[in-house]
């Protein structure tokens, strides 16, 4: 049930976003104000809480963002949210597997 209740609300929020981005809006204002990206961050950083589909919402949360308002792009690296997608997508080897 948390997992819908999840769904719905990054789900609505990329919509409303998207939507605010025909009037200047766009979701840059919220993302930086750090409430947002915490949260984005927190569910990217557990993915093993979450399954795929909430993973790929808040992705794509994050890239309407970046698509609505282009200045947001620094706040996104800063805050950490760019790496943990990157990190979700390809993980690190495990330190004994590196090349040394």
């Amino acid at each position: 049930a948390a997992q819908n209740l999840i769904c719905a609300l990054i789900a609505s929020l990329s919509v409303a976003f998207h939507n605010a981005s025909n009037t200047g809006g766009g979701g840059g204002a919220q993302m930086k104000a750090g409430l947002l990206s915490e949260a984005m961050l927190q569910v990217i950083t557990h993915k093993d809480a979450y399954d795929g589909g909430v993973l790929a919402l808040a992705g794509t949360l994050v890239a309407d963002v970046i698509n609505n308002d282009p200045t947001s792009v620094s706040y996104i690296h800063s805050s950490g949210l760019a790496k943990a997608i990157l990190d979700t997508l390809v993980p690190s080897p495990p330190v004994s597997d590196r090349k040394s």
